[in-house]
């Protein structure tokens, strides 16, 4: 969102990047869970 106050904008990045921060740490996770899923299933 835009806005004129500049403060408010810092504050609004910060927590967007928090955000994505947390996304990709889920991300991250996730992509861990489906690796040791592939790693313990036998090859067909």
């Amino acid at each position: 969102s835009v806005t004129v106050n500049p403060g408010a904008g810092m504050a609004e990045r910060d927590i967007a990047l928090a955000e994505i921060h947390e996304a990709m740490n889920q991300g991250l996770s996730w992509v861990k869970l489906v690796l040791a899923e592939l790693i313990s299933t036998p090859a067909v």
